[in-house]
């Protein structure tokens, strides 16, 4: 006979089912109510665990972990508000399909709204963005109790990690005591055994079929009789072989691939000929558009970051064709033909072996030719234009930044102007660069944990480029970058305020303009981030920030690079660029 105590019992059955599950890491948060699940992680060897004392931080460095690593990533919090922490990244997880494990301490049910300190109804309480929940009840020592939560956990794994990818949540009354050492049972060491053998088993999934079904046969048909066509590749996390795939579905279908800054497809080495970037500035243009109007298109990734392409979608009558994994819906104008279920790997494996053995279909349309055309022009126009421009532009910082990025590493695109100034302005380069960013749902808070949740998994340097508002947000999470020790570079374009709002209606409005939208912050960056223990420094030229990147690389240092830029000029520069590079190629491809 063994003494045990149930909590902690229950929670290392727990613990060992998501290790042999592949979770590799765990995000814990302090608190007495959790204790039980803390030290079951703690004890774990197969568990990797990292403490952060904010829960919100916790749970977006969790999702970076889970961003990098390919695996889910558990979470562990008290009762209390410390649960509704981790809603925010939460959401980002569940519109992005991250795999989260959520495990939530509580009381027991029967002092829910008795004025019991520390205690709310935990219920289901991230419903509308979970993909499942359960309550393990009060722990018990009963074989067929354990056996039947332990069922209940690997039903919930089976959902978050394979077959609708997500965050799950886990609400788990204690009793006192808390502590392993405070025994509270005793049971059989065959009973013991047979918990964790139980425990430890695998978890299996059916592979999908890759048999060629209905709607496949009629879109091959569609596409093989269809030489002028478009791929539309959106956000997408970094999948080298569905980049390669891609590429070669495009060589042999004759279609280009107008690739968001997110997607993946801009960077690497693999066949580049077809991708198209600076589709912002073509598609911006009702003239051009004439031009290069596609009988088909075919959308991979998640919705482009892109206004100009959701406009494009409303204004062609192309049939277009959505494919993802989990037949999501993005598509925001309502304009697509059909959404269809099928990984995007497997959807493009079996199109290259069909199309692999008809010749014709390698024939290039000489519209997707003109595509080509004017993106190799809009791209000389695009490099020459903003060389000449000083280091305050923030075109000119991300362009400079992009060209210094060491091979083999890590870029997190914040939200706001950063993504878009990537999408619209980033060129393609051979560099091997995973692109990483919280597009789900395109807050700006937790960014900077996110980027250190990806660091604190990846072996190769991160860089990070963000605005001030959204690093004022996530402040505090620079204590946590002494838990780093890859290079981890933070690009701060400090605009001073929201400056993304310059570019909308809004900005006319000039009575509450720049007290309600702009808020600027006027803060001593300088000090604050080197409070926290960071190293800092003002960027002022390009020799400097190319100085300070060979600097982090080669020291594996730590540090925020600050850049001070005028939104307004910048804007004014975006605009004018476009109206010239427009001008330009309607004028050298007039009829």
């Amino acid at each position: 006979m063994q003494k045990v105590n149930r909590n902690y019992l229950w929670c290392e059955a727990f613990v060992e089912t998501l290790a042999a599950a592949g979770i590799k890491y765990c995000c814990i948060s302090p608190g007495s109510r959790s204790t039980p699940l803390t030290l079951a992680f703690a004890s774990n060897k197969k568990i990797k665990t990292f403490i952060n004392v904010d829960e919100r931080n916790s749970a977006f460095i969790a999702l970076g972990l889970a961003k990098s690593s390919g695996t889910a990533v558990a979470l562990v919090c008290t009762s209390g508000t410390a649960v509704a922490e981790f809603y925010p990244a939460i959401i980002e997880a569940f519109q992005q399909r991250i795999p989260l494990v959520i495990c939530s301490a509580d009381r027991p049910d029967y002092l829910v709204n008795t004025g019991a300190n520390q205690t709310i109804n935990q219920n289901n309480i991230y419903a509308n963005h979970i993909r499942f929940f359960f309550d393990a009840g009060l722990p018990s020592t009963k074989n067929k109790d354990i056996l039947s939560f332990l069922s209940k956990v690997r039903k919930a794994l089976g959902i978050g990690l394979f077959t609708d990818r997500g965050p799950v949540h886990i609400n788990f009354p204690f009793e006192k005591p808390l502590e392993p050492k405070s025994f509270t049972d005793s049971i059989s060491d065959s009973q013991v055994k047979s918990i964790f053998t139980f425990a430890q088993k695998p978890i299996i999934t059916r592979n999908k079929s890759k048999t060629f079904d209905l709607w496949e046969r009629n879109l091959l048909k569609e596409i093989m009789h269809t030489p002028y066509g478009m791929i539309i590749f959106g956000p997408g996390e970094p999948r080298y072989r569905l980049r390669r795939l891609t590429a070669a579905f495009s060589q042999l279908t004759g279609y280009p691939i107008l690739s968001d800054g997110c997607s993946q497809l801009r960077f690497g080495v693999h066949n580049k000929s077809n991708v198209i970037t600076n589709y912002n500035t073509i598609l911006s243009s009702p003239e051009l558009i004439n031009k290069i109007n596609p009988d088909l298109i075919i959308q991979l990734g998640r919705t482009p970051t892109s206004k100009v392409i959701e406009d494009f979608f409303a204004s062609v009558n192309s049939k277009r064709y959505i494919i993802n994994e989990f037949g999501d819906r993005f598509d925001p104008q309502g304009t697509a033909h059909k959404i269809l279920q099928c990984p995007p790997e497997i959807f493009l494996e079996k199109f290259i072996h069909e199309l692999s053995k008809e010749k014709s279909i390698r024939q290039i349309d000489k519209r997707n030719e003109k595509l080509l055309q004017l993106d190799k022009q809009s791209e000389k126009l695009k490099t020459k234009y903003f060389s000449l421009k000083d280091f305050s532009n923030e075109v000119r910082v991300l362009t400079e930044v992009i060209n210094n990025l060491p091979d083999k590493s890590n870029l997190f695109i914040s939200n706001s102007t950063p993504v878009r100034d990537l999408d619209t302005f980033g060129s393609k380069t051979d560099k091997d660069i995973r692109v990483y960013n919280n597009r789900g749902a395109s807050g700006i808070d937790g960014i900077t944990s996110t980027a250190i949740g990806v660091a604190l998994d990846s072996k190769q340097p991160t860089v990070l480029i963000t605005g001030d508002l959204s690093f004022y947000y996530d402040i505090n999470s620079l204590v946590n970058l002494k838990k780093v020790k890859t290079p981890f570079i933070v690009v701060l374009i400090n605009n001073n305020g929201g400056g993304l709002f310059r570019a909308l209606p809004i900005s006319k409005s000039r009575k509450h303009f720049e007290e309600y939208f702009i808020t600027a912050q006027n803060l001593d960056y300088k000090s604050i981030v080197r409070s926290f223990g960071v190293k800092y420094a003002h960027i002022r030229s390009s020799a400097q920030l190319v100085k300070w990147f060979k600097q982090a690389v080669k020291s594996k240092l730590q540090v925020v690079l600050e850049v001070k830029t005028d939104s307004k000029k910048s804007l004014k520069s975006r605009v004018e660029f476009r109206k010239i590079a427009q001008a330009e190629m309607s004028l050298k491809n007039a009829d």
